[in-house]
C-alpha cells in the first residue's frame, strides 16, 4: 500500500481511535457481566505490571525506527537484538517478582501474569512492525491490524469467560491478541524485522533508545508522583477528589496523543532527514502546527473550564464539591499540553533528545517538590503547582525546538495569537449563555447542551472571520477527501 497524505492519515488515525474505543467499551460491557469484580481486579493488577514491563522491554526503539535516516539490515538486526535482550531481562525480573517467596502480587494476579509473559516476546515484533508502518505512513494498514487484534481479543475472551475460565479468559485473550498483531505486523512489513539479531555496532541505536526511554520514564514518574504523594500526605479522601479532576485531563491527553500526534510524527521526521530542506521546511511547519493544533484544542479546553461545574455534576454527581475548581485549574495547565507535544516531536526530529531528557528530570523534581510542599496546604494549591510546572514545561520544550530552526519568540507568539482570538470568540458566547442558564437554575444537561450548540458555530465563525490558517487546512482536507473518495 502506498503512503497516505497527511489529511487522509489524520482521518485514518482518528477513525481508528473511535472504532477501537467503541470495541473496547462494548467488550468491557460484555465481560463485566461475565466476570466478577474480583476477577476483573486480578486481571487489572496483572495487566498493570505487564504494561509497565512491556514499556521497559520496548526500550523506546519505536522512536529509533521512525527517526532513523536509513533502515538497512544492520540497523534492523540491532533493533531486534536490543528489543529481545531488553524483553528477556524484564521477563527474568518478572519471574523473580512472581516467585512465591519474593512475590509482590497475590496468587491469582501472579498466575495471570505468568500466563501473559509471552506477550513480552511478541511485543518485540509487534512494536517493530507498528513503528515501520508508521514510518511508511501506512495508517490504513495499522487501522485494520489494530481492529483485527481487538476482535481476536474479544473472540477469545468472551467464549472462555462463558465456559467458566474466569480471569484466565482475559489473560489468554491478551496473549492471542498480541500474537495476532505481531504476526500480521510481520506479514504487513514483509518480514522486515524477522532477521537474525545482532548487537554489533548498536551503540548509537542503544543511546537514542535509552535517552528517549529516560524521557518517557521521567514523564510517567511525574504523572504517578502527584497522586501517590497527595494520597500519603493529604489522605485518600483528598486523593479521590484530586484524581476525579485529573481523570478529565488524562482522557484529554489520550485523545491528543492517540489521534493527532501519530499522524504528525512521520511527516516531521521525513522532513528532518533531508539536511538541505530541514530548516526551510521545518520552520514554517512548526509554526503552522502550533497554530492549528491550539486552534482546535484551546477553545475546547476553555469551554471545559467554563462549564466544569455542570459537567462534574452530570458525570460524577453533586458530592464532589472541590472537583470543579480543581478541574478548572488543571485545565489551565493543560492548555500548554498541545504546545508541549508538538515541540517534543520537532525536538526529537532535530536530535535534541539529550536536552529533553534533562528537562524531563527537572520537571519531575519540581513536581515532586511542589506537591510535597503544597499538599500540606490544600488541593487547590497542589493543582496550581502542577499547572504552573506544565506551563513552564511547555514553554521550555518550545524553546528547545525553536533554537536549531532559528525561530524567534515573537514568531511563536504571532502564531499563537490567532488561536487565542479563535478561543476568545468561542468562549465568550459560551460564558454568557452558560452563566445565564446556571443562574436560572437550569439542569446540568441543559447547560452543557446549550454550551455545545453555541460553541460550534462560534468556533467556526472565529476561524473564518479571523482568517486562521486552519481554515485553509480544512478546505484542503475536504478537497483531498473528495478527490480520493470512490466515484
Amino acid at each position: 500500500m502506498a503512503a497516505l497524505t497527511f489529511h487522509r492519515s489524520l482521518a485514518w488515525v482518528f477513525g481508528q481511535f473511535v472504532v477501537m474505543l467503541a470495541i473496547e467499551l462494548g467488550g468491557l460491557a460484555v465481560l463485566a457481566r461475565l466476570l466478577t469484580p474480583v476477577e476483573l481486579g486480578w486481571y487489572a493488577a496483572a495487566l498493570a505490571v505487564l504494561e509497565f514491563a512491556r514499556f521497559l522491554g520496548a526500550l523506546e526503539l519505536h522512536t529509533v525506527i521512525v527517526r532513523a535516516d536509513r533502515l538497512d539490515l544492520a540497523i534492523r538486526r540491532q533493533v531486534v537484538a536490543l528489543a529481545l535482550g531488553a524483553s528477556g531481562v524484564v521477563a527474568l525480573l518478572l519471574l523473580l517478582v512472581t516467585f512465591p517467596g519474593w512475590a509482590l502480587l497475590d496468587e491469582m494476579p501472579r498466575e495471570l501474569l505468568l500466563v501473559m509473559l509471552p506477550v513480552l516476546l511478541l511485543n518485540c515484533y509487534a512494536m517493530t512492525g507498528h513503528a515501520l508502518l508508521l514510518r511508511e505512513k501506512r495508517f490504513d494498514t495499522l487501522f485494520f491490524l489494530k481492529i483485527a487484534a481487538a476482535v481476536v481479543f474479544l473472540a477469545l475472551a468472551i467464549p472462555l469467560a462463558l465456559s467458566g475460565a474466569g480471569a484466565q479468559a482475559m489473560a489468554v485473550a491478551m496473549v492471542g491478541s498480541s500474537f495476532a498483531f505481531a504476526l500480521l505486523s510481520v506479514i504487513a512489513t514483509r518480514g522486515a524485522f524477522w532477521v537474525r539479531p545482532s548487537f554489533r555496532g548498536g551503540a548509537e541505536t542503544a543511546r537514542l533508545g535509552g535517552t528517549v526511554m529516560a524521557i518517557a520514564i521521567s514523564h510517567h514518574a511525574t504523572l504517578a508522583a502527584v497522586p501517590l504523594l497527595v494520597g500519603r500526605i493529604a489522605g485518600y479522601a483528598a486523593l479521590g477528589q484530586f484524581s476525579r479532576a485529573d481523570d478529565f485531563i488524562r482522557h484529554g491527553r489520550r485523545v491528543l496523543e492517540d489521534t493527532v500526534l501519530p499522524a504528525i510524527v512521520p511527516f516531521v521526521f521525513d522532513a528532518a532527514r533531508d539536511a538541505e530542506v530541514r530548516v526551510e521546511e521545518l520552520r514554517p511547519r512548526l509554526l503552522v502546527a502550533l497554530s492549528n493544533l491550539t486552534a482546535v484544542t484551546w477553545p475546547g479546553i476553555v469551554v471545559v473550564i467554563i462549564v466544569s461545574p455542570p459537567l462534574v455534576d452530570l458525570l460524577l454527581g453533586g458530592q464532589w464539591g472541590d472537583v470543579p475548581a480543581l478541574l478548572q485549574i488543571l485545565a489551565v495547565g493543560f492548555l500548554a499540553h498541545p504546545i508541549n507535544a508538538v515541540a517534543y516531536v520537532y525536538a526529537i526530529a532535530l536530535r535534541r533528545e539529550a536536552v529533553l531528557a534533562w528537562m524531563s528530570v527537572a520537571v519531575l523534581v519540581a513536581t515532586v517538590a511542589l506537591t510535597i510542599a503544597l499538599a500540606q496546604i490544600g488541593l487547590v494549591e497542589v493543582a496550581v503547582g502542577v499547572a504552573a510546572v506544565q506551563i513552564a514545561h511547555g514553554v521550555g520544550r518550545v524553546a528547545i525546538a525553536m533554537r536549531p530552526l532559528g525561530i524567534s519568540a515573537l514568531a511563536v507568539l504571532r502564531a499563537l495569537c490567532a488561536s487565542a482570538g479563535v478561543t476568545a470568540m468561542t468562549a465568550l458566547p459560551v460564558l454568557e449563555v452558560s452563566g445565564w442558564l446556571m443562574q436560572a437554575g437550569q439542569p446540568s444537561f441543559v447547560v452543557l447542551g446549550a454550551a455545545g450548540v453555541v460553541a460550534a458555530p462560534a468556533w467556526f465563525a472565529g476561524i473564518v472571520l479571523l482568517r486562521h490558517p486552519l481554515g485553509v487546512e480544512i478546505k484542503r482536507a475536504l478537497a483531498t477527501l473528495r478527490s480520493t473518495s470512490p466515484g
